[in-house]
């Protein structure tokens, strides 16, 4: 084949392309195209088949791909490959069954011990070169940081569980919460809630949901027709529109605002302002001594007493109240007490013994084996020396706070240690303080019409040195660095911030009373 060879190289220097045209004499030869690639600096990638089938085949006009560089393959970056739900945000809404719309939040949770995380170290890449023999270098791959973890432990390049929790991640940071929180309602999304820690509900909890948690659950706004089970106390600050399926189940106390339609089970106490159409057993008390202070309907079961201002209605709703202990000891102290109505249609019972005729209120008792009915506060029952000695010994805490859930939670805190007191007002508190003279004051700071700290300014400043010298600590869900200033400048004992949990109450007040005794 005879012709002249015309070399293209691409401006990337990657390829190299020969075009025969005819309008030369030469013999075009492997050797005469090597020559002419030479000629031009190609020195790399050169494929010689190609060359052959040129001089022995080639076909004029017509472009062979003779030579081509070899790209550089870049290196990988380090990356991290997640084990759990990560393409469900928490706020995105559900859709239910029915077509309507939840926009209650998404919880992803991972069991102890179970793998979150692994990551793949960098690996890196190889040169290239050009068909001029130029090395091409590639582009390095990175490596990433350690994640910062909270609850989460690293061996080798895998991550794992320490506690069983709900997990979050964003950026670099994965934390596993042993506390749960969940920012809205606990609703469609979420059906069955089951934790190992303490829930906090910043919404509703909604019908149908199950929580079961290992410590307590603090729900701030209502709930439904939901069930809510823990071996700790249940909160509920506004309080249960149960709708006849609500079941809250605690091996603590359960405190609400209000109960309707529910069945509710409370190893410690129940304490509630209003109660109506529900089932109630607490193995301790039932307390109902809020502004309302009523039970109307339903069952209400005590071990130990039932305490309420009104019971039943003007309508004369069947309601039964039964107060009865297991314990010997317990059950000539059992008593129900009514302060300002007792309606008709209402069954009293203690330790098996109904009352057939009962006056408009009272406190009544199981003496003698048969129902009696004192005025209240006035029954002393035979009680040993002993016994009376270990009650007076207790400390007496007085609470003062405007919120009556806030006051039945720290009192369900603290009444099997000490003897508590309220007042929902800073005048009650003195008085209170000028006649009992307590030995300690959990006070609120931020009350209307006197805050805590016009009160503590008060007590400071009476004449009776017991009272003036009393220890108080400030309890105040604020953050505020001015109002904290203004709290400390008064010199209380102590400072604690809402909300409280049990175990952090009364190791601060435990640890209170200690310092004290070793001063004495």
């Amino acid at each position: 084949m005879r012709g002249k060879p015309e070399i293209e190289i691409r401006r990337d220097a990657m390829a190299v392309t020969v075009c025969i045209v005819p309008d030369g004499a030469a013999e075009i030869t492997e050797h005469m195209l090597r020559d002419a690639l030479a000629a031009r600096g190609v020195s790399a990638g050169i494929k010689e088949d190609v060359l052959r089938e040129i001089a022995d085949h080639g076909i004029c006009n017509q472009c062979y791909v003779v030579a081509e560089g070899m790209p550089a393959v870049d290196g990988k970056s380090g990356y991290y490959e997640y084990f759990f739900r990560q393409d469900t945000k928490e706020f995105v809404p559900t859709i239910r069954e029915d077509g309507s719309v939840d926009y209650s939040p998404t919880i992803h949770f991972v069991e102890k011990g179970s793998k979150v995380a692994e990551y793949h170290p960098a690996r890196q890449g190889s040169p290239g070169s050009t068909v001029f023999g130029g090395e091409l270098k590639p582009a390095r791959g990175k490596e990433l940081p350690p994640l910062v973890c909270k609850n989460v432990e690293k061996r080798d390049n895998g991550y794992y569980a320490k506690e069983r929790g709900k997990i979050s991640r964003w950026e670099n940071r994965i934390e596993i919460c042993t506390n749960l929180t969940i920012d809205g309602d606990a609703g469609y999304s979420m059906r069955t809630v089951d934790f190992n820690g303490d829930v906090v509900v910043k919404g509703d909890v909604l019908t149908d949901v199950v929580i079961r948690a290992g410590g307590d659950i603090t729900v701030d706004g209502v709930v439904e027709g939901a069930t809510l089970v823990t071996t700790g106390n249940i909160v509920v600050r506004h309080g249960v529109h149960g709708k006849g399926k609500a079941v809250l189940e605690a091996g603590g106390s359960v405190i609400s605002n209000f109960i309707e339609k529910a069945k509710i089970t409370a190893g410690g106490d129940i304490r509630v302002d209003y109660m109506a159409n529900t089932q109630a057993y607490a193995k301790k008390t039932i307390l109902a001594t809020g502004k309302k202070g009523q039970i109307i309907g339903g069952e209400a079961f005590a071990g130990e007493a039932v305490d309420a201002y009104r019971i039943g209605n003007e309508m004369g709703t069947r309601t039964n109240i039964s107060v009865d202990s297991e314990d010997a000891g317990q059950r000539m102290l059992a008593k129900i007490v009514v302060h300002k109505k007792l309606y008709e249609r209402v069954e009293l019972s203690i330790n098996g013994v109904t009352a057939k005729r009962f006056p408009a209120f009272g406190e009544f008792h199981y003496v003698d084996g048969e129902m009696k009915v004192f005025e209240i506060g006035k029954f002393r029952p035979v009680q040993s020396e002993d016994t009376a000695t270990t009650q007076e010994k207790k400390p007496l805490i007085l609470l003062v706070d405007d919120d009556a859930v806030v006051l039945r939670t720290e009192y369900a805190y603290l009444c099997q240690d000490y003897r508590v007191a309220t007042a929902s007002s800073p005048q009650d508190a003195m008085r209170y303080l000028k006649r009992y003279k307590p030995d300690l004051v959990l006070l609120d700071y931020l009350m209307p019409q006197m805050n805590g700290g016009k009160l503590l300014e008060q007590i400071r400043k009476d004449s009776d040195k017991k009272v003036a010298d009393v220890a108080v600590f400030f309890v105040t869900n604020t953050t505020d660095k001015r109002i904290v200033t203004e709290c400390l400048k008064l010199c209380p004992q102590g400072y604690l911030v809402k909300p409280l949990k049990k175990d952090e109450l009364l190791k601060t007040v435990a640890g209170y009373f200690a310092k004290k005794e070793k001063r004495t």
